[in-house]
């Protein structure tokens, strides 16, 4: 009976070493999961960051354009005339700014020639390879 009991409590500590071994596994593998969750999160905060950055950038560039396009119609560059000033007492009958002499350039297929500032006109310089 002795023997018996010796046995067991044999068994029994092979398998404590294997539980053991077996916790200390999970333990490992716990601490590397958790770590590459928190690598994760700094990825998606620094994802999120960025795509603020984006977003700001992306109105900032609206603005700027949509000042830009104001402008540009403002001076008649796009073919339109200028867009007189508003001023209380101006009358109406000074007549338009003279655009300036203008040469056709090509437009795209299936649309009417544009007209394009003489002053505009592209040296070879000016070109790009794009």
């Amino acid at each position: 009976m002795v023997g018996q009991i010796l046995r067991v409590t044999d068994l029994q500590a092979k398998s404590t070493v294997e539980v053991v071994s077996a916790v200390d596994s999970i333990a490992t593998v716990a601490e590397e999961t958790s770590a590459s969750t928190e690598e994760a999160s700094a990825a998606a905060e620094e994802q999120a960051s960025s795509m603020e950055e984006i977003t700001s950038t992306s109105q900032t560039l609206a603005e700027l354009a949509l000042n830009l396009k104001n402008l540009v119609d403002q001076s008649g560059f796009a073919g339109n005339s200028p867009k007189p000033e508003k001023s209380a007492g101006s009358p109406k009958s000074e007549g338009k700014a003279k655009s300036p002499a203008t040469e056709p350039k090509k437009g795209v297929k299936g649309k009417q020639p544009r007209e394009v500032p003489s002053g505009m006109k592209e040296t070879p310089e000016q070109r790009s390879a794009f």
